[in-house]
């Protein structure tokens, strides 16, 4: 049958030609669109680093001279201090907030703002994201260390740390940051004169879904936020996280307690904000830019399965009367509908490694998409591939099986009578 099968298809290659050339554009342009959609699901999947389920960012103010209650400080930077950790000591122990944290705004996940810094190790330097917070920071949003601990544990160490780095800050080096921990030759901000020892690290935070995890806006640096610290911005906050169970009308509540008696000092509490809906604000822009990119890679590809199966369906449907010579000379259904599916398969089995050289040459020029770096990944490669072909494989099953079932059902005397 196989010998017969290429026998035919050679005989055929006058009409068969136009149908290689469409299965290689299509194979070419399906891999293309499903190299796009594959790295921006891969990316937005990958781990956040972060839990913001039942998590709050408290907003601080401060009453101007001429407010009533105002309270003249006497030392203002060493009293407003104390007034901020007196009123984050009242949030904490809330019978509903289970771990609270001053931060600094560039610290909230999801919030407009962000702050670099550079960090060097050896002869190697790095741009880093800074965090800065209190040590339930890691409480707060459950980050995990880079050795497997517990927020808990990261906390303690930041209690007497001096500073910790995400696991992969040096993934480019081919360095792994994690055994550096205790190391004591690091500088920061560029001063190569006083050295500053690792006290931990943890697993990187994205600052978004559509950041990739080895970006350099992935990687970061963590700065406690000290009790003993003498000033806090006016853009620092709090951020709690509720228990599960009594994450009800959190705002409401502590909004009507701060109206009454929920503040120290000048310091009172102005806006609280879910850092669900803070996400929902931040990426409300890029969740429509993406929905418009799927809809249109979707309407691309409705297009490409119409036209492959139309192809089939019309090339089925004229082989009618050779259908019904199969069928007079025995041949089972079955066999008729193996033999068309089989010369289906043979074709785009002739086109397939054409297309993976067009494939690998536009992933070469980088004309394809980028993730973690790289244009071209063996098995991001092979997987888009084999969606691909499956794809055309299932287009043109449907566009055989449904033409070749009607066909079969009819007399073969009658599908001859024409000839």
């Amino acid at each position: 049958m196989v010998k017969k099968l290429v026998t035919q298809i050679y005989n055929e290659r006058g009409s068969n030609f136009g149908l290689l050339l469409e299965l290689l554009v299509v194979s070419v342009v399906l891999w293309y669109v499903v190299d796009n959609l594959y790295c921006r699901y891969v990316t937005y999947t990958q781990p956040m680093g972060i839990n913001i389920e039942h998590c709050y960012s408290i907003s601080l103010g401060e009453l101007k001279p001429e407010a009533n209650g105002y309270v003249t400080y006497t030392q203002k930077d060493e009293e407003r201090h104390a007034d901020v950790w007196n009123l984050l000591n009242r949030i904490s122990h809330r019978p509903e907030v289970e771990a609270a944290a001053v931060a600094s705004f560039n610290s909230v996940p999801y919030s407009l703002g962000n702050s670099n810094t550079i960090f060097s190790y050896d002869t190697l330097k790095q741009s880093v994201r800074r965090l800065e917070a209190s040590s339930d920071y890691f409480r707060v949003f459950r980050i995990q260390g880079g050795r497997g601990e517990k927020p808990e544990q990261l906390a303690e160490l930041m209690e007497t740390g001096q500073f910790m780095l995400s696991a992969n800050v040096l993934d480019k080096y081919d360095l792994d940051v994690t055994s550096l921990i205790g190391k004591d030759n690091f500088h920061l901000y560029g001063n190569l004169d006083r050295n500053n020892r690792l006290s931990g690290t943890f697993q990187p935070i994205r600052p978004n879904e559509y950041v990739e995890l080895n970006s350099d806006d992935s990687k970061s640096i963590f700065f406690i936020m000290g009790q003993s610290a003498l000033y806090l911005g006016d853009s620092d906050c709090f951020v709690v996280r509720v228990r599960a169970d009594q994450d009800h009308d959190f705002i409401e509540r502590l909004t009507a307690d701060a109206a009454k008696d929920l503040k120290e000092g000048n310091i009172y509490i102005s806006n609280v904000q879910s850092i669900e809906d803070m996400k929902r604000v931040r990426l409300q822009e890029k969740d429509q830019e993406t929905m418009l990119f799927v809809f249109g890679m979707g309407f691309l590809l409705l297009n490409i399965f119409l036209g492959l199966l139309g192809t089939f369906w019309f090339r089925t449907q004229q082989r009618k009367c050779e259908i019904a010579l199969h069928l007079v000379h025995g041949a089972t259904r079955g066999d008729v509908f193996c033999r068309l599916l089989c010369e289906g398969l043979y074709l785009v089995a002739m086109v397939t490694p054409l297309a993976v050289i067009v494939d690998i040459n536009l992933a070469y020029n980088e004309l394809n998409a980028i993730h973690g770096g790289l244009y071209l990944e063996l098995g991001r490669f092979l997987v888009c591939v084999g969606i691909s072909v499956l794809s055309i494989v299932v287009m043109m099953f449907v566009g055989i099986w449904i033409p070749a079932r009607k066909a079969m059902q009819i007399q073969p005397a009658e599908a001859l009578h024409g000839e």
